[in-house]
């Protein structure tokens, strides 16, 4: 994944952002398992495409 900068810097400056500490990341592989989840959880899912 190219987060276009450093990653431990791209790291920082999302964390600076105040996003809380209740989130998941994960890669394209999972991202139908995350996506049942979330619905059966009732929580809003949210995709970012790194392109």
């Amino acid at each position: 994944m190219d987060f276009g900068c450093d990653p431990g810097e791209w790291t920082d400056a999302w964390s600076a952002t105040g996003i809380s500490h209740h989130w998941a990341l994960g890669t394209g592989h999972c991202i139908a398992e995350l996506k049942a989840l979330a619905d059966l959880m009732d929580v809003e899912f949210v995709e970012v495409d790194p392109a």
